[in-house]
C-alpha cells in the first residue's frame, strides 16, 4: 500500500523516515507499515543521531497505537510497552532536545496509563494477577516519567526569557509537564490500599503540585487543576473537600460564562461547560464508588438540569456521567429508564467508543426487562447499527430488517441513517442488488433528510451505476441508474440568486449548526456542518448584485461570517481579514462607493465600526497583534456613536501589546482607559491581562531578587482588577491577599483575610476548604509580624478540625513554641536572626514538639520519594528542602526546651551539630540561606 523511500545514511533521511512513520500511523492509522518503515531505516542508518530519531519515532508509534485501543485493559498494557520503550530510549542517552521530547512524550504517556490503569481498578475490569503486572510496570514508568518531567521542568525554567525555544516549548513540554506530574502522584495514589500511608502520601504531593499549578494557571487550566484535586481528596476519602472543589468549579465556569461582557468565544465556551461536567462526573463516581446513592442521584439529577436550563452541548465527561446513571439504574432494577438514557447516550455520540459502552448497558438492561417489553425503535436502530461497526455485518442486516418495517413518515432521523446502513450491510456481503435497493428506498422515503438524502442517494447512484455498467442490457438497471444520478444532481442544486432574506435565513441555519458543534473535536461531523453552513450562506451573501440595496451590509456579512466560521475553519479567519481589510481600505474610500441618502448613510455610520471591529477580531484570532493595534487604534475618536466598540478595543489592544511584549505601551493604553472615564467592566479586564503578564513573569523568575518587584506589579493590578470588578469575588480577594503576603505587606494581607473571613465567609460557595485557605493565610501573615496572641485561637481550632494538615501543623509549632524570623539583608548572624516567642507554657511545648517530631517523619518519608533532577540524589532526604526545614523546626523546639527544661539541657546544640557532621553546610545549597542560618545561630545558643 505504501512504498518505502530508498534509505541512505544521512540524519536528514533517517528524520524524514521518522516524520513519515509518525505520520503513517497519526493520519491513516496503518501500524504494520509505519514499524516497517522504522525496522527498514534503521537497519539502513549510518549516524548515531539518525538511528536516535528513528528509535524516538518507534516510542511515538507504539504511543499512538496503545491510545487507539478500545479495550481497556489492551490499553493500558500496550502503553506499558510503549512507556517500557521510552525508559529504554532516555537509559540510551539521547541528545538534550530529543531526550526533551521523549521525556515530555512519557509524561503525557504515564498520565494515561495511570487514568486507564484507575478506571478498571474502579469497574473491577483487571483481574488480581493482571493487576500485580500492571502496578509493578505503572511503579517503573511513574518513576522515570516524574524523573524526566523534573528535567524538562527544570530545563525550560533555566532558559533565558529571550531565547525562543522557550516560547516554543511553554505550551509542547513545560506546561504538560507541569500539570502531567501532579496527576502521575494521583494515579500512582491508587495502587495502594485506602486509607494507607503510602496512598494518602503520594495524594498529598499531588494535591501540592496542583495547588502550585492553579495558582498561576489561566483561569480553564485552573479549573481543570481544581477538578483533579477534588480527584485527589476523593481518593484519600476526604470526601467534603473533594465535593468543595468539585462544586466550586461548576459554580466558577458558570459566573464566568454568565458575566456580562466577557466576549467568550464559542468554542472556548464549549470547552469551560465541559470543565464543569468533568467536575460533575467526578463528584458522581465519587458518590458511586462510596455508595451514597442519594448523593449520587442529587448530582446527576443536578447535571440534567444544569444542562437543560443552559442549554448546553453534553460533551464526552457529560456522556460519561448518564453512562454512570444508566448503569446504576441496572443495579437498582430500573432497566426501561436505564435503557432510554443508556440509547439516548448512544445516539449521541455516533462512531465513539462511548457509544459501544452505552450499547453494552442497554444489552445489560434488555437481558434484565420483560419479554414483552416495548423496546422503542432508537433501541432496535442502536443495537444493529452497534453490531455494523463491531462488523457482524449478518447481525446487522436482521437487526435492520427487523426495525425498517416499523418505520414510518415520523421517522425522519432514524429511518434514513437505518436504510443507510442496512445498504451497507448488505454490501459487505457482497449483496449489491440489495444494497442497491436499500439505499433507494431510503432517499425515496426521506428526500429532505439534511445529511442522509445525499448519501443514500449517492450509495444509490453508485451501486446502479457499478450494476448498470456489469448489466448493460438491463433496462431496469439503467433506468435506475439515470432516476439515481437526477437525485444526488438534484440534492446538489439549489437557487442561484437568493436575496438578503434568504441569506439571512441560511446564516441563521449557520449559526444553529455552530451550536450543534459546541463542544466537539475539531474535524468532528458536527464542526465540519457548521463550516459548510457557514460557507452555504455566505456563497448566498456573495450573489447579492453589487447594485442592491444590501450589498454593502452583505460585504460585511460575509467578513463576520467568515470570522464565525473560523470555530469550525482555521482558513476562514484569513479569509475575514481580507474581506473586511479591502471593505474598510478600499470599498469605503472609493468615491464611487459614498452613500447617496439618508438609507445608504445610516448603513455605512452602523456597518463601518463594525467592519473594523470584527476585522481587528479576526486578526486576533489569527495572533496578528500589530494588525489588532493598527485596526484598534483611535477607534473612540473614528467612532464617538460606539463607545462600547471603543471601550473593547483598548482592553483587546492591551492584549496585543502585552503579546509583543510591549509592556509599556500595554500599561499606558491601560491608562488612557482611566482617562477617557472608560467603563469599570472594561477597566477590570484590562488590568487583569496586566496582572496576568506579572503573573507569567513572576512564576518564570529564578531567584527572589528578580521575582520581588515583579510581584508589586503583579499585586497592583490585581487590586485594580477586584477594585473595578461590578462585585469583587472573595476568591479574587484572596488571591491578592496571597500576593500581599509574598511582596512583605503583610499587614494588608492580615487586613485583606479578616475582610474576606468577616464579609465573605456566609456566602454560599464559601467552603470549608476556601474558609481554611483564609484563616491560615490569616495566620501566617499574623506570624510574620510576631502577632502570635491573635492566632492562637484560630489555630487551636485549625489542629481540631485539621490535625493532620501539613501547613497547619507547621504554624502550630510556630505559635506554641515560637520561632525565627531570618533578614537577608543584614551580614552578621545575631542580626540576620529575630526570635518571635510563642505560648511557651508546658503544656504547648509538650504540643509543639509532638507535632515537630511529625513534620520531621513526614518530611523523611517524603524524602523517600523524592525526584531530583540528578537521579543519584532522588530520595536522599540531604537533597530534600523540605527536610531541612523540618529539622530547623525540630531544633528550635529542642532550643525552647533547653530554656525552659533542665532534662533537655543542650539537646538542640547536640542535634544540630549531628547534623553538621553529615551537612557541614547545613543545607544552604538545599534548602536555603535562612534554614542554614537558623540552624548556626541555634547551635551558637548555650
Amino acid at each position: 500500500m505504501f512504498s518505502l523511500p530508498q534509505q541512505g545514511g544521512s540524519d536528514l533521511l533517517a528524520s524524514k523516515n521518522a516524520d513519515a512513520a509518525r505520520a503513517i500511523t497519526a493520519e491513516f492509522g496503518l501500524d504494520y507499515w509505519s514499524g516497517k518503515l522504522v525496522e527498514r531505516s534503521l537497519a539502513s542508518a549510518t549516524s548515531a543521531d539518525g538511528k536516535s530519531d528513528l528509535l524516538l519515532a518507534r516510542c511515538d508509534v507504539l504511543r499512538m497505537v496503545a491510545g487507539r485501543k478500545l479495550d481497556e485493559l489492551e490499553r493500558l498494557f500496550s502503553l506499558g510497552e510503549a512507556g517500557e520503550a521510552y525508559s529504554a530510549y532516555l537509559e540510551s542517552g539521547p541528545s538534550s532536545s530529543r531526550a526533551t521530547k521523549a521525556q515530555s512524550n512519557l509524561g503525557t504517556l504515564a498520565f494515561v496509563y495511570g487514568q486507564t490503569l484507575s478506571q478498571l481498578i474502579n469497574s473491577g475490569g483487571i483481574s488480581s494477577g493482571d493487576l500485580v503486572k500492571a502496578s509493578e510496570q505503572a511503579e517503573g514508568i511513574f518513576k522515570a516519567a516524574l524523573s524526566g518531567m523534573n528535567s524538562v521542568i527544570s530545563w525550560w525554567e533555566n532558559l533565558s526569557d529571550d531565547d525562543p525555544e522557550k516560547a516554543s516549548t511553554e505550551y509542547t513540554d513545560y506546561l504538560p509537564s507541569v500539570y502531567n506530574r501532579a496527576l502521575v502522584y494521583r494515579y500512582w495514589s491508587e495502587l495502594y490500599e485506602a486509607d494507607s500511608l503510602d496512598r494518602g502520601q503520594k495524594a498529598e504531593k499531588a494535591i501540592d503540585l496542583l495547588s502550585e499549578f492553579a495558582l498561576g494557571a489561566p483561569f480553564l487550566p485552573q479549573q481543570r487543576a481544581y477538578s483533579a484535586l477534588a480527584d485527589c481528596f476523593a481518593v484519600i476519602g476526604e470526601y467534603e473537600d473533594a465535593a468543595d472543589y468539585y462544586m466550586y468549579v461548576t459554580e466558577q465556569v458558570t459566573d464566568l460564562i454568565d458575566q456580562e461582557g466577557n466576549n467568550l468565544g464559542l468554542s472556548y465556551i464549549a470547552q469551560l461547560q465541559d470543565a464543569s461536567q468533568e467536575s460533575m462526573l467526578g463528584m458522581a463516581k465519587m458518590y458511586q464508588r462510596s455508595n451514597d446513592t442519594v448523593s449520587f442521584w442529587n448530582t446527576y439529577n443536578n447535571f440534567e438540569s444544569w444542562v437543560a436550563s443552559n442549554e448546553v452541548t453534553v460533551s464526552r465527561m457529560g456522556s460519561t456521567l448518564r453512562l454512570s446513571a444508566a448503569t446504576q439504574m441496572v443495579a437498582e432494577g430500573r432497566s426501561a429508564e436505564a435503557i432510554d438514557l443508556a440509547s439516548a447516550v448512544a445516539t449521541a455520540n455516533e462512531r465513539n467508543v462511548l457509544r459501544l459502552q452505552a450499547n453494552s448497558v442497554m444489552g445489560r438492561a434488555i437481558s434484565l426487562a420483560p419479554a414483552d417489553a416495548d423496546i422503542s425503535l432508537d433501541i432496535l436502530y442502536s443495537s444493529a447499527e452497534g453490531a455494523y461497526f463491531q462488523k457482524r455485518f449478518a447481525d446487522a442486516v436482521d437487526g435492520f430488517r427487523l426495525l425498517v418495517p416499523r418505520l414510518d413518515a415520523l421517522s425522519g432521523e432514524i429511518g434514513p441513517k437505518a436504510y443507510y446502513y442496512l445498504g451497507l450491510s448488505w454490501s459487505k456481503q457482497n449483496e449489491a442488488l440489495l444494497a442497491m435497493v436499500a439505499h433507494q428506498v431510503g432517499y425515496q422515503s426521506y428526500p429532505d433528510h439534511e445529511e442522509y438524502a445525499l448519501k443514500n442517494a449517492s450509495k444509490w447512484q453508485k451501486a446502479a451505476e457499478k450494476l448498470s455498467i456489469g448489466n448493460p442490457n438491463d433496462e431496469i438497471l439503467r433506468e435506475f441508474s439515470g432516476e439515481a444520478t437526477v437525485a444526488v444532481q438534484v440534492l446538489g442544486g439549489g437557487g442561484d440568486n437568493l436575496e438578503w432574506n434568504q441569506a439571512q435565513q441560511l446564516l441563521k441555519l449557520a449559526k444553529a449548526s455552530a451550536r450543534a458543534a459546541d463542544g466537539t473535536e475539531s474535524g468532528s461531523t458536527e464542526s465540519r456542518k457548521a463550516a459548510a453552513a457557514y460557507q452555504r450562506a455566505i456563497e448566498s451573501l456573495a450573489e447579492i448584485p453589487s447594485d442592491n440595496d444590501y450589498y454593502e451590509r452583505a460585504l460585511v456579512a460575509i467578513g463576520i461570517a467568515e470570522y464565525d466560521a473560523s470555530e469550525f475553519d482555521a482558513t476562514a479567519s484569513a479569509r475575514s481579514t481580507a474581506i473586511l481589510s479591502n471593505y474598510v481600505n478600499n470599498y469605503i474610500t472609493d468615491k464611487a462607493n459614498t452613500p447617496q441618502d439618508p438609507l445608504q448613510r445610516k448603513v455605512r455610520k452602523d456597518k463601518e465600526p463594525e467592519a473594523v471591529f470584527y476585522l481587528g477580531l479576526a486578526q486576533r484570532r489569527d495572533n496578528n497583534s500589530i494588525g489588532v493595534l493598527s485596526s484598534f487604534e483611535n477607534f473612540l475618536e473614528r467612532y464617538p456613536s460606539q463607545p462600547s466598540l471603543a471601550f473593547a478595543t483598548m482592553t483587546y489592544r492591551i492584549e496585543a501589546f502585552i503579546l509583543l511584549n510591549d509592556i509599556d505601551s500595554a500599561i499606558a493604553e491601560y491608562e488612557s482607559m482611566h482617562e477617557i472615564g472608560a467603563s469599570s467592566d472594561r477597566i477590570s479586564i484590562g488590568s487583569y491581562y496586566i496582572y496576568r503578564y506579572y503573573n507569567e513573569l513572576s512564576s518564570a523568575a529564578n531567584t527572589l531578587e528578580q521575582q520581588s518587584p515583579i510581584l508589586m506589579q503583579e499585586v497592583k493590578y490585581l487590586h485594580d482588577f477586584n477594585s473595578n470588578s461590578r462585585a469583587p469575588r472573595w476568591q479574587n480577594l484572596i488571591g491578592e491577599a496571597d500576593l500581599l503576603s509574598r511582596t512583605g505587606n503583610h499587614v494588608g494581607a492580615s487586613k485583606m483575610y479578616e475582610l474576606v473571613l468577616n464579609e465573605h465567609a456566609s456566602a454560599s460557595d464559601f467552603t470549608d476548604a476556601f474558609r481554611f485557605k483564609a484563616e491560615i493565610g490569616y495566620v501566617d501573615a499574623m506570624l510574620e509580624q510576631g502577632q502570635i496572641g491573635r492566632a492562637v485561637g484560630i489555630i487551636d481550632s485549625l489542629l481540631e478540625s485539621r490535625p493532620k494538615n501539613l501547613q497547619v501543623k507547621t504554624a502550630a509549632v510556630k505559635v506554641k513554641a515560637g520561632f525565627l524570623l531570618y533578614d537577608p539583608s543584614k551580614t552578621r548572624l545575631r542580626d540576620q536572626i529575630r526570635v518571635i516567642p510563642g505560648e511557651l507554657s508546658p503544656e504547648a511545648l509538650v504540643t509543639a514538639s509532638e507535632i515537630a517530631e511529625s513534620i520531621v517523619k513526614i518530611a523523611e518519608f517524603q524524602a523517600n520519594d523524592f525526584v531530583a533532577v540528578d537521579p543519584e540524589n532522588s530520595g536522599n532526604k540531604y537533597y530534600y528542602p523540605a527536610w531541612w526545614e523540618a529539622q530547623a523546626t525540630q531544633a528550635f523546639v529542642l532550643y525552647q526546651r533547653h530554656r525552659t527544661n533542665p532534662a533537655d539541657m543542650g539537646k538542640h546544640i547536640t542535634f544540630v551539630r549531628a547534623l553538621s557532621l553529615q551537612a557541614p553546610n547545613l543545607g544552604k545549597n538545599v534548602a536555603g540561606p535562612g534554614v542554614a542560618a537558623s540552624l548556626k545561630w541555634i547551635l551558637d545558643q548555650k
